[in-house]
């Protein structure tokens, strides 16, 4: 039995991931968008999954501060924001609402754009559409216009350094794939 606290639900993707392998567990799903709420709402319906799920539209500390929850995922989500004090008041409001000891998922974009490693697996990156028949020219406008200039990458030492002065420990890496990582920590 847990309930779980989804920093950024979206379309709801990790929640159908989670419902169906774990039916004692409830979810709060948090999101500003209304429109993408409304398309989880509607995939949490068909799969029978709407009572035990609560969407709200907002931010994590728009959340009932005594609220608490048995654990917390933020998943491509952080990157969207910049290191000026908002990547760290966003981890601040989810370690708040978790109790003591609670694990916490993070997945997120990280790197140091400009270095040789980003680079390099920038380019192993926009490679692997191009194999699977993505035209170039479509690759390049993504990275381009898209992925540049939305994602607010920082080095993995940063998000390590975030999540700890937030208020988790046991910080540990458990996935990397191209530009993306995620890691598992608990609150102090």
């Amino acid at each position: 039995q847990a309930r779980i606290l989804v920093a950024g639900a979206g379309t709801g993707m990790e929640i159908l991931e989670f419902a169906p392998c774990n039916p004692g567990w409830s979810f709060c799903g948090v999101d500003p968008s209304a429109e993408m709420l409304a398309l989880a709402r509607k995939k949490f319906s068909e799969k029978n999954l709407a009572g035990k799920i609560e969407l709200k539209k907002g931010y994590v500390d728009d959340l009932n501060e005594e609220e608490v929850f048995d654990a917390a995922t933020c998943i491509l989500v952080m990157h969207f924001l910049k290191d000026d004090g908002s990547k760290l008041e966003l981890l601040e409001s989810i370690c708040k609402r978790i109790k003591t000891g609670a694990p916490f998922v993070l997945i997120d974009g990280f790197g140091e754009p400009g270095s040789m490693d980003f680079e390099k697996i920038k380019v192993a990156w926009k490679n692997y559409p191009i194999i699977s028949g993505v035209p170039g020219e479509t690759v390049e406008n993504i990275f381009n216009e898209v992925i540049m200039k939305t994602v607010q990458f920082v080095p993995e030492s940063r998000i390590i350094e975030l999540l700890e002065t937030a208020g988790f420990t046991r910080v540990s890496k458990y996935f990397s794939g191209f530009l993306y990582g995620g890691w598992m920590s608990y609150k102090k």
